[in-house]
């Protein structure tokens, strides 16, 4: 009997094994802004499922005093936060980029807008006694400005290439930049 040649589908693509990383993560976009992200849903998604992710912005700011004790009691932070809430609204943009295939690319969403809201600011040391007169007139210090926590939330699409990807934010056309080179990571499964 003649032997009859197999003809066999080629081996499918194997997907790294690297678990996801879903942060938090430091991103730094210019001197003076900075955000922290982390996923709090699923970090392991299906095309169409939706990616959630937090977003902690810090943005370099003046706060007014009056009275140098409460300047240098706000070295420590400042949680009396009163008013309209910060005058910037940091509008970013989320872009992922496949890091299992490099030549997928990259998919950028719809822009989000962090609320005008502050947690807590943060006097820098020595700002106080640099700009301070005397008791009862107003003077200014710099300041980090934490922004309340946002939550944003964006719909994968249904032809996201399965592999792992790299959550990018974008501010103002500058892509923060992660200090450790690390970056949050979600995997995409078909």
């Amino acid at each position: 009997a003649a032997s009859v040649p197999v003809v066999s589908d080629p081996p499918a693509p194997t997907l790294p094994a690297d678990p996801p990383k879903p942060g938090p993560v430091d991103l730094v976009f210019d001197e003076g802004r900075e955000a922290q992200v982390f996923v709090t849903g699923d970090a392991a998604l299906s095309p169409g499922e939706d990616l959630v992710f937090v977003v902690r912005t810090r943005v370099s700011t003046n706060v007014t005093f009056e009275r140098l004790e409460d300047c240098v009691n706000s070295e420590s932070g400042n949680s009396l936060v009163f008013g309209d809430g910060p005058m910037y609204q940091p509008t970013f943009i989320p872009v992922l980029v496949n890091v299992s295939d490099p030549t997928v690319g990259s998919r950028a969403f719809a822009p989000f807008a962090v609320d005008r809201s502050a947690d807590t600011y943060f006097v820098l040391p020595g700002a106080c006694s640099e700009n301070w007169v005397q008791d009862g007139l107003r003077f200014t210090a710099a300041a980090i400005e934490t922004y309340s926590a946002y939550t944003s939330t964006f719909s994968l699409p249904n032809d996201l290439e399965p592999g792992l990807w790299e959550l990018r934010l974008v501010l103002e056309n500058v892509e923060g930049v992660s200090p450790t080179g690390d970056y949050v990571t979600i995997r995409v499964e078909n």
